[in-house]
């Protein structure tokens, strides 16, 4: 295929960076209560953590423009990390994260035990990187024309939930 036109043989690598992170700082108090039948066991653990979530989300892009026989220019901003939405966003809200667990087990003699189990924990009104890409992008904000920010794309602030599951097998060795 031949390129024609102004921007032929030029070379642009494009970089844009979205990162987020989610720090909770709080409190959990929960019940644990196991219940023996014989040599079976069946425990029981609810547990509930209570605080601050402090969100970060860092948006960040750059061009690296080559043109054909003159000198490499870096240019701020990307596609999707222009500067309509570049920079550092933080807000702190309040969560609850709910836990849950629940284990079965079995005494095999006086010393060893065995036991399986399944954990599951929500976190809502996290924030994930990937959400805070705004895929409405004009091309006039673009690094290589370089015209004035534009107001999109934007940043979003979306949230969501997180949800983690966990399996356990064991055996256990008292003496």
């Amino acid at each position: 295929m031949t390129e024609t036109g102004p921007l032929q043989n030029w070379l642009f690598q494009i970089d844009d960076n979205f990162r987020a992170r989610n720090d909770f700082h709080g409190s959990e108090i929960g019940l644990r209560n196991r219940i023996y039948r014989g040599r079976w066991s069946l425990e029981i653990l609810t547990k509930i953590a209570i605080g601050n979530n402090h969100q970060v989300v860092f948006i960040d892009g750059q061009t690296i423009v080559t043109p054909v026989n003159q000198p490499t220019e870096v240019r701020d901003g990307g596609v999707f990390a222009v500067r309509s939405n570049e920079g550092t966003y933080t807000r702190d809200c309040f969560t609850m994260i709910p836990q849950l667990g629940v284990e079965l087990g079995y005494q095999v003699n006086e010393n060893w035990r065995a036991y399986i189990g399944y954990n599951l924990l929500y976190w809502g009104e996290v924030i994930h990187a990937a959400e805070q890409i705004d895929l409405n992008v004009d091309p006039r904000n673009i690094p290589v024309v370089q015209d004035p920010a534009t107001p999109f794309p934007a940043f979003p602030g979306k949230t969501s939930s997180f949800w983690a599951q966990g399996f356990n097998l064991g055996l256990e060795l008292r003496f």
